[in-house]
């Protein structure tokens, strides 16, 4: 009786402690950088698992009327002005956005003209007050505790250990030597024992097939068209596709190979390292197609893949695809605030895009990765952008646990 009453007085919590060793399959640490900067720093603003934009460093923000102007409210005693200098060093890119600290807490932003993608792109982890810093670091492993100054409360996790792994055979011994608590990719679900859980992220990320419209085989839109639509295209083509050594593009480039064959198409194959790939063939757009992946990030602007002023050695218009009215509805896009105006202005470019058929899209990635059941709280499927976003709410993970006294 005792004993029960204890129970009906009590409710168990999370506790302090415990440590979570997670497998990645990487061959350096340079590998896992997006990872460590997860787990180790924050942005101005962040998402959640619905993929909503809510507050973060900055505890609330403005924005002028005329969107040219974006003003970030700072939470603590967070100095302003260092954090102005990490952005700056941080995005280059961002050398025509005046970013300025007009006074302690406030950090502004003063564009030239709208740019709806600037609120997600400050979602990126580059401040360092995230919820773990490194403390140690060898060729295959860094572990992570604790820091002191984040901002938000404590985790309860009081070690993390970042284990490398040559290729996924050596992940999966080691998962199933019960050396690890967690692994970052796993291929199928029957990998797993009855002690994990599995978990799915989808990403925006895309397997493409681009055309280079600058090579005479593709000359003819109806060709692409066809090929766009599974369909026979009446002509006798030879073309080169180029991709990487990657598993998947390996097997995806046979299979469009041996598809094609039937649609009036000899495909000669050329596979490349991904290191030449990107320093070499891609900027120099050696290829009649390539089979590539691209990565959306944190906004779905289409910009920087399909614009015309894109078409250059370090562009990503992979395809050389130019249209003026697809031009226009891209910088009109960007410069849109509004999401229901903003989704209008894709919707046309997108109807351009089918039209044309520069590119085929062949799949939307998927993310499989699986933790122990022992490991507790906020963890479940979301709208990520990156596989790091698994750790979207580390500081909410725990293993230990006790009981407390509840309050009536």
């Amino acid at each position: 009786m005792g004993y029960k009453k204890y129970l009906d007085s009590t409710q168990i919590v999370p506790d302090t402690g415990g440590e979570y060793r997670e497998g990645i399959i990487a061959d350096s640490i340079s590998d896992v950088q997006l990872t460590v900067k997860k787990l180790t720093k924050i942005g101005l603003v962040r998402f959640d698992e619905n993929g909503e934009i809510k507050p973060n460093l900055a505890e609330k923000w403005e924005i002028s009327e005329d969107k040219k102007s974006y003003t970030f409210y700072l939470i603590n005693d967070i100095k302003s002005e260092e954090l102005v200098e990490i952005i700056r060093q941080d995005k280059p890119s961002w050398s025509d956005i005046d970013i300025e600290s007009p006074e302690e807490k406030i950090i502004k932003f003063n564009l030239k003209q709208p740019f709806a993608p600037l609120l997600a792109n400050l979602s990126e982890p580059l401040l360092p007050y995230g919820p773990y810093k490194i403390d140690k670091e060898t060729k295959s492993e860094i572990t992570l505790v604790p820091r002191e100054n984040y901002i938000y409360k404590e985790p309860y996790l009081q070690k993390i250990i970042l284990k490398l792994y040559p290729d996924y055979n050596n992940l999966l011994k080691a998962l199933k030597g019960k050396q690890l608590d967690g692994v970052s990719y796993i291929e199928t679900e029957d990998d797993l024992s009855k002690n994990f859980n599995y978990y799915q992220m989808q990403l925006p990320r895309y397997l493409i097939l681009f055309f280079n419209l600058n090579s005479p085989v593709w000359e003819k839109k109806s060709i692409r068209q066809h090929l766009a639509k599974s369909e026979p295209t009446g002509e006798n083509l030879t073309a080169t596709l180029v991709t990487s050594t990657k598993q998947i593009n390996i097997e995806k480039a046979e299979e469009i190979k041996n598809k094609w064959q039937e649609f009036g198409v000899n495909l000669e194959i050329r596979y490349y390292e991904p290191s030449e790939l990107q320093l070499e063939i891609i900027p120099n757009r050696q290829y009649d197609l390539l089979l590539y992946g691209l990565d959306y990030g944190y906004d779905p602007d289409p910009y920087p893949f399909w614009h015309s002023s894109q078409v250059t050695d370090k562009g990503l218009n992979l395809s050389n695809f130019s249209d003026v009215d697809a031009d226009k509805l891209l910088e009109q896009a960007r410069m849109t605030i509004d999401s229901e105006e903003r989704n209008k202005k894709y919707e046309s470019f997108w109807k351009i895009f089918d039209e044309e058929a520069p590119a085929i899209i062949l799949q939307h990635e998927i993310w499989n990765y699986a933790i122990s059941k022992k490991v507790k709280g906020t963890i479940t499927d979301i709208k990520a952008f990156s596989p790091a976003d698994r750790f979207f709410a580390i500081n909410e993970w725990y293993i230990k646990e006790k009981r407390i006294k509840i309050n009536f």
